[in-house]
């Protein structure tokens, strides 16, 4: 109650002549009670209180639609799909009938006529059989094993993906003999680094020993991942460039000019190599040879060119 309230409300009573004598709220409900009885009203008196309405939103459960179609890209595999009505199951505020509607609503395709066959009153535990045997994994851990043992990492396959394969592998395999965490680490440890390529392999083999632990070595395994690519893209723009820089080169007119000129020295230079070559053997290596012209012999001998007479004969 603001000021002008109570002053509106001593002024009212101010003028009935009225002046009540208490010290607290209780007594003034007291004095009040017996004033109302006085004048034949009602005794009681309720402090007005102000109801709230809580509107409390209940989202209902739902499942990923699951048709057991493998060719049906936007749904979960049978596995994730079954793991996420486990977790159902384990929720107390969800009742039996409710998670069979919600299954129910989940299934397509032949999945769904599987339920429906069975009818709507099927209990889920039968229903999960059904769906289990048409499904559900059906190799035996012994293979399931050798997959994992044999499994390798893919070319275009990055750690995070080839990680979570061999994890699937190691469950499926495990399902019915639980493994404890540390035998599953240390397993998952173990095939994450002999499965990778071999340039990552050969890289991360310091770190294998000193990360004993399977998440923080994979942890490692990512960031060498990455620093390798990095290192593969400058390797690409390198040679791009130097590839660029070959195609401008061919394509400027000088280039070719100076090309050309540089062949043709080179031909050059192998011809007087020849010619010197032939001149040694001839024996005249040590006289002058004429382009276009027969040799000079020594003074003694007669030429075609200069008609000098022979000394030879003297």
């Amino acid at each position: 109650m603001d000021r002008d309230n109570k002053t509106q409300l001593i002024k009212v009573l101010d003028e009935m002549g009225l002046a009540p004598k208490c010290k607290d709220p209780e007594e003034f409900k007291e004095w009040m009670s017996s004033y109302l009885q006085e004048q034949g009203g009602s005794a009681d008196v309720k402090p007005r209180t102000e109801s709230k309405e809580h509107h409390i939103v209940t989202q209902q459960a739902r499942l990923p639609p699951f048709s057991g179609d493998p060719s049906a890209k936007q749904e979960p595999s049978y596995d994730l799909w079954r793991y996420e009505v486990e977790c159902l199951c384990r929720d107390s505020t969800i009742t039996e009938e409710m998670l069979a509607q919600i299954i129910h609503r989940s299934l397509r395709g032949n999945a769904g006529l599987v339920a429906m066959r069975l009818g709507s009153g099927a209990a889920i535990s039968e229903l999960l059989t059904q769906l289990d045997s048409n499904y559900g994994v059906v190799e035996d851990q012994e293979a399931l094993m050798g997959k994992f043992y044999n499994a390798s990492q893919g070319d275009s396959e990055d750690v995070t993906s080839w990680g979570c394969r061999l994890e699937d592998l190691l469950v499926k395999a495990t399902r019915t003999e639980p493994l404890s965490m540390t035998k599953r680490n240390h397993m998952l440890h173990s095939r994450i680094w002999k499965g990778l390529r071999s340039a990552l392999k050969e890289r991360s083999a310091a770190k294998f020993e000193l990360c004993p632990g399977y998440e923080d070595f994979k942890v490692e395994l990512r960031k060498m991942e990455s620093e390798m690519a990095i290192e593969q893209k400058s390797t690409i723009k390198t040679a791009t460039s130097k590839m660029a820089c070959s195609d401008t080169c061919n394509e400027d007119p000088r280039y070719e000019k100076l090309e050309g000129m540089i062949k043709q020295l080179t031909a050059e230079v192998r011809n007087m190599k020849s010619r010197d070559g032939e001149v040694k053997k001839s024996g005249f290596g040590n006289h002058l040879i004429v382009h276009g012209h027969r040799p000079l012999y020594w003074l003694g001998r007669k030429t075609a060119r200069c008609g000098c007479a022979s000394t030879s004969g003297r």
